[in-house]
C-alpha cells in the first residue's frame, strides 16, 4: 500500500458493498425433513440440506436444487418461487439475485375407490391404467392410488347377476350412462356403477272405472306433497278418475293412436325410485302396465305418438345445454336427438306421419322428415304447444303475441293465423278432439291458481267449463269395432279355439284341455289397440251373445296371415248360454259393434 501521510490531498471513493442473496429452501407436504440437492455449495462452503434451509450465494451465481420424488409416499408436484409456480421438474435452476424461497411441493396422490349398487359387492370392473402399486382391475369395492390428474378408464359389464348396467355415479352425481368412464384424478374420488333390476311385471290391477273415459288430463292427487296425477274424465266432466294415483308428478299425457295407452311426462326411475330427471312414461288405459321408457341422464318431457304409434319424439334437455327434440321406438329403444333445431320443444306429428310441428325461438316450425326442411310458420311471438288437427289442415296453438297466452288457431301452411280466447285469463296447452270439431284448452279465468279444462268449438264459440286441472288431450276415436264375417253370411268369424272347427259350438267340448270342460271359441274382429295380459276390464272391452257376456280370456293383434290385419278374441262360452244362432256384438269403450250371428249347438 503506498504511504500517502505527507500527501496534500487525499480522496477517497467508497465501494458499494457485495449485495448477496440469501436463498430459503422449503417444502410443502411436508413442511420439513425433505432432503434436497443443492450445487454449488455457497460463499460458506454449505450446499445439500433438510427443509427448511438457508443458502447465501454472490451476485449471478446459478443454483440448482433437485429435490426426491417421493417422500413418505407423497409425490413430488413442482417447485415454487416465492409462492409462485416455477418448474415442474425435479430439478430446477435459479439465479438468486436477492432473497428468494424455493419450495418443493409434493401431493398426496389422490385415491379412486370404486364401488357399485345392485349389486353393491362382486361386480368385475376392469381399470386401466394401473395405479402406483401395479394394481388394475378389480371386483367392488376396491380402492387404486394415481399420481395427481391421471386419467382413470373404468369399465362396467352390461350385467351383474340379474341386474342390467345403468350409468357411473362420480362422488354420488349422474356421471355418464356407457358402460366406459373416464375419470380424472384430481382429487379423491369414489365412481359407483349403478345397476338396474328388470323387475318383473306385477299382477295387473287395474284402476276401477278407468279405461273407457276419452279424456286424459293432469291435477294434484292425494298423494302426500300435492304431487301431480293422470286423471281420466268423460267430455260432460263426469266419471272423473285418478289412473296415476303415486308420489311423484305424472304430466302431460299423450294418448297412443290406437287409444288403448298414454305416455306421459313421469318422476318415476327405471329402477323404481322417484326423482329427478323427468322420465317418459308409458301406461294402458286402465292404469295397468306401467314402463319407464327413457333412462339417460337428460330430463325427458312432453311425449308425442307417431300415426303408427311406433315411435315417441319428445323434448329432452341436459342442463348446460339447450332443449332438443328427440325421438325412440314406443318400447324406449333406439333413441336419437333431432339436432339441428337447438332449443326447440313440444313437438307433435301430422296425421299423415311426414312431419313434425314444434316451437322454436318464440315461433311455430314444421320439419319434413322426408325431405329434412324446415319451415317456420310464425313470427316470434312467444306461440307455443302446436298442435295438427285430426286431418292435417289446421294447427292449434297458444301465443302471448297480444300480451298473454291464448289459443289461436291456423292454416297448416302458417295462414289464416286467427285468435280463438279472448279473456283476462291465461288461455293454454290446446288439444284436438277426434273428430277436428272442437278444442280443448286449460284456462285461469276459475283463478290464477285454479286451472280448469275448458272446451270450445273450433271457431272459438260455445266455451264451456270442463273439470279442474290441466293439459287435457283427446282419445283417438277408432269408431265402432267389427267382427269379421264368414264370405257370403251373417255368421261371425270363429273357430274353436282347440280344434279349430268352425261353429255350431257346443258349450261343452270334450277336446278342451281346461278343467271346466268349456270350449273356447276364437273370434276375428278388426284391430283393437288391446294386448292382454292383463285381460281388460268389461269397461274397456266386452263380448255379448244375446246379451249375456261371454268372459274374454285373451285378446291381440292378428299376426303370422299375409294381408291381414285385425284383433283376435278368445271367449269362454259359459252355463246358461241359449242355443240357436245368437245375436253377437263386441263393445269397445263404450262403443257397439254392428250384430253378427254365432250359431250354439243343442
Amino acid at each position: 500500500m503506498k504511504d500517502l501521510t505527507n500527501a496534500a490531498t487525499v480522496v477517497f471513493a467508497r465501494r458499494n458493498p457485495v449485495q448477496r442473496g440469501v436463498l430459503t429452501v422449503a417444502s410443502s407436504n411436508p413442511a420439513s425433513g425433505v432432503s434436497i440437492t443443492v450445487s454449488p455449495n455457497d460463499i460458506s462452503g454449505l450446499g445439500n440440506g433438510t427443509t427448511e434451509f438457508t443458502r447465501t450465494y454472490n451476485p449471478g451465481a446459478t443454483v440448482t436444487l433437485t429435490a426426491p420424488s417421493t417422500i413418505n409416499g407423497n409425490k413430488f408436484r413442482s417447485w415454487q418461487r416465492d409462492g409462485q409456480d416455477w418448474s415442474g421438474s425435479v430439478s430446477t435452476s435459479i439465479v438468486p439475485n436477492g432473497n428468494h424461497t424455493m419450495t418443493a411441493v409434493y401431493t398426496t396422490p389422490p385415491v379412486l375407490t370404486v364401488t357399485s349398487s345392485n349389486p353393491g359387492t362382486g361386480v368385475n370392473i376392469t381399470v386401466t391404467p394401473n395405479d402406483n402399486n401395479g394394481s388394475g382391475s378389480g371386483t367392488t369395492p376396491f380402492t387404486r392410488t394415481y399420481d395427481q390428474f391421471a386419467g382413470v378408464n373404468l369399465t362396467a359389464p352390461l350385467t351383474a347377476g340379474a341386474s342390467t348396467f345403468w350409468k357411473w355415479q362420480v362422488d354420488g352425481v349422474d356421471y355418464v350412462q356407457s358402460q366406459l368412464a373416464t375419470v380424472t384424478m384430481n382429487a379423491n374420488h369414489t365412481a359407483t356403477a349403478i345397476y338396474i333390476s328388470v323387475t318383473p311385471t306385477p299382477t295387473p290391477t287395474p284402476v276401477p272405472g278407468a279405461a273407457a273415459q276419452p279424456i286424459a288430463f293432469v291435477k294434484s292427487g292425494s298423494s302426500p306433497g300435492g304431487s301431480t296425477d293422470i286423471f281420466l274424465v268423460n267430455t260432460d266432466g263426469t266419471n272423473v278418475v285418478n289412473l296415476t294415483d303415486a308420489q311423484g308428478d305424472d304430466t302431460r299425457p299423450a294418448w297412443s293412436p290406437d287409444g288403448s295407452r298414454l305416455a306421459y311426462t313421469c318422476l318415476r326411475q327405471p329402477d323404481g325410485s322417484l326423482g329427478s330427471p323427468q322420465r317418459i312414461c308409458v301406461r294402458n288405459a286402465d292404469g295397468t302396465g306401467l314402463t319407464v321408457l327413457s333412462n339417460t341422464l337428460a330430463e325427458d318431457f312432453g311425449p308425442a305418438w307417431s300415426r303408427d304409434g311406433s315411435q315417441i319424439v319428445f323434448t329432452s334437455f341436459t342442463p348446460g345445454f339447450q332443449t332438443v327434440l328427440s325421438f325412440m321406438n314406443a318400447d324406449g329403444t333406439g333413441r336419437f336427438p333431432l339436432l339441428i333445431f337447438a332449443g326447440a320443444a313440444n313437438p307433435d306429428w301430422s296425421p299423415d306421419g311426414k312431419s313434425l310441428v314444434f316451437e322454436h325461438v318464440n315461433s311455430i316450425w314444421t320439419y319434413n322428415t322426408i325431405t329434412q326442411i324446415g319451415l317456420r310458420l310464425t313470427n316470434p311471438t312467444a306461440d307455443s304447444r302446436p298442435r295438427y288437427s285430426p286431418n292435417g289442415a289446421k294447427i292449434v296453438f297458444q301465443s302471448s303475441r297480444d300480451g298473454q297466452p291464448e289459443i289461436y288457431v291456423m292454416n297448416s301452411d302458417g295462414t289464416g293465423q286467427t285468435r280463438l280466447t279472448n279473456n283476462s285469463a291465461w288461455d293454454t296447452a290446446p288439444a284436438w278432439s277426434p273428430d277436428g270439431t272442437m278444442i280443448l284448452f286449460t284456462s285461469l279465468r276459475d283463478g290464477p291458481m285454479s286451472p280448469a279444462l275448458y272446451v270450445m268449438n273450433a271457431d272459438g264459440s260455445s266455451q264451456t267449463r270442463l273439470t279442474d286441472g290441466s293439459d287435457g288431450v283427446w282419445r283417438p276415436d277408432l269408431g265402432a269395432p267389427v267382427i269379421f264375417t264368414e264370405e257370403g253370411t251373417a255368421n261371425a268369424a270363429a273357430i274353436n279355439s282347440v280344434t279349430f272347427l268352425r261353429g255350431p259350438f257346443h258349450i261343452l267340448d270334450s277336446h278342451n284341455f281346461s278343467l271346466d270342460g268349456h270350449a273356447r271359441i276364437t273370434l276375428l274382429t278388426s284391430s283393437l289397440g288391446i294386448t292382454s295380459p292383463p285381460i281388460p276390464q268389461t269397461s274397456t272391452l266386452s263380448v255379448q251373445a244375446n246379451g249375456i257376456n261371454l268372459p274374454i280370456e285373451n285378446v291381440g293383434p292378428i299376426t303370422g296371415v299375409a294381408g291381414m290385419s285385425g284383433s283376435y278374441i278368445i271367449v269362454r262360452l259359459p252355463d246358461g248360454l241359449p242355443t240357436g244362432n245368437l245375436s253377437l256384438t263386441v263393445t269397445l269403450r263404450g262403443v257397439t259393434s254392428g250384430v253378427t250371428t254365432l250359431p250354439i249347438a243343442p
